[in-house]
């Protein structure tokens, strides 16, 4: 790639934006965070520093703050702060997206409390509770912003007819605006018990 003149671009950016994404990652794991902007300013900060050392090492010279690099730079930014952005207001509807019934074989719930559903009625139920999760999302995620406050995980995965897997992660927090989600996983959980 280094050597290839039109693979440079393609380096310094795959660089640069994997690197960042890596750095953003490991710093906010550090401080307990999930702030967006905390991210996001790490991830540009980050990335338009290893923009430029990647540039140095191509050019072998310190000398590469051109115009054009600087214009690249901006647009490299921009670029990232576009798709960051469109992935933080889920854009694509990807974290909305639920399965319909007639696609879906079995479901299983993982958390504190694990539940597998074969039956329709059982599927329709966990359906709803990720439904719900869903629909509360902002709720959600203001009260696991709080550090007191005690939360769950739950994965919700999905086995479809076609043979693939639908799966997505929430942490929910023991808050009133989860405690419907919740009481309705643990209360069914005690029924399928005594069955």
């Amino acid at each position: 790639m280094i050597t290839v003149n039109w693979l440079k671009p393609i380096f310094r950016w795959g660089a640069a934006i994997c690197t960042s994404a890596q750095i953003a990652l490991l710093i906010s794991s550090m401080f307990y965070t999930k702030s967006f902007s905390f991210i996001l300013g790490i991830v540009i900060t980050s990335g338009l520093l290893i923009f430029f050392i990647v540039q140095m090492l191509l050019e072998r010279s310190v000398h590469i703050f051109t115009k054009r690099k600087i214009r690249e730079s901006i647009v490299y930014t921009v670029a990232v702060c576009t798709c960051y952005a469109g992935l933080y207001l889920d854009v694509a509807g990807l974290e909305k997206k639920i399965p319909p019934m007639e696609e879906i074989q079995a479901v299983k719930i993982q958390g504190n409390l694990n539940l597998i559903a074969y039956e329709q009625e059982e599927i329709a139920f966990i359906r709803d509770i990720h439904s719900q999760i869903v629909r509360s999302k902002s709720q959600l995620k203001k009260q696991a912003a709080n550090h007191y406050r005690i939360s769950e995980y739950a994965t919700v995965e999905y086995l479809l007819k076609d043979g693939s897997t639908f799966e997505r992660a929430y942490q929910i927090p023991e808050s009133e605006e989860a405690e419907p989600i919740l009481n309705q996983i643990h209360d069914y959980s005690q029924k399928r018990m005594l069955c």
